[in-house]
């Protein structure tokens, strides 16, 4: 089995996601001195994603219980046991202009490239030498009948069962030889109107890796 370096191992990698959160300005009025540290509501929301809750509402369910607190605590690096609820975790995070969540992934991504296993996704095929294969596709993450925002994309448009959803622009580097792949950077597709079906599909495809290039420097 072959070694891994330190720096590659669980610990270290939360440790290096919860530095970058810790980074992000806090837009509160006042800052609330008093309140949950802002920090705290990147970090818990990551530890919800990164513990598989399936809701928002499970994760409020749980919040109180002290071995999740401990945990919080110990792993996350969430302060005096102030976990927020559910409701004022997407009011705080919201507003947050999502470049700031880029941070941990390409500060992941750099100590993947210092560690050279991005050495095993390139593609070599004749004079092809040290490229990457990187298929990309949009995916919805949400649909709903009744809830929407202006930016929500639209599906069934014109039915009268017709949905909002919202909609990434997600993009992975793979090859045939692994079954792992090395997700990207997503980005969101806004419900706008293209010129052409061509533009409305490279667009966002350029887009994709302009925003991969920019967090990855592959």
């Amino acid at each position: 089995m072959p070694k891994v370096s330190k720096h590659l191992n669980a610990a270290n990698l939360i440790d290096q996601v919860c530095k970058c959160l810790d980074e992000i300005p806090d837009h509160r009025p006042n800052h609330c001195p008093n309140g949950i540290p802002f920090p705290n509501f990147a970090k818990s929301a990551f530890a919800m994603m990164h513990q598989k809750y399936d809701s928002l509402l499970t994760f409020d369910s749980d919040r109180a219980d002290p071995v999740i607190l401990h945990n919080l605590a110990t792993m996350y690096h969430v302060q005096d046991q102030k976990v927020p609820c559910d409701t004022r975790m997407r009011e705080v995070l919201d507003p947050i202009e999502p470049a700031q969540f880029r941070k941990p992934f390409k500060k992941l991504f750099s100590l993947i490239q210092r560690n050279k296993l991005l050495k095993a996704f390139e593609y070599q095929c004749g004079d092809l030498k040290d490229w990457y294969l990187m298929p990309v596709d949009g995916t919805g993450l949400f649909y709903s009948g009744k809830c929407r925002c202006q930016e929500c994309c639209v599906k069934n448009k014109g039915n009268p069962m017709k949905l909002t959803t919202t909609t990434y622009w997600a993009a992975v580097l793979f090859t045939r030889i692994k079954k792992s792949s090395c997700p990207l950077p997503q980005r969101r597709l806004f419900n706008r109107t293209a010129t052409t079906r061509m533009t409305a599909n490279r667009m966002p495809s350029s887009a994709t890796w302009r925003t991969s290039r920019e967090s990855t420097l592959i």
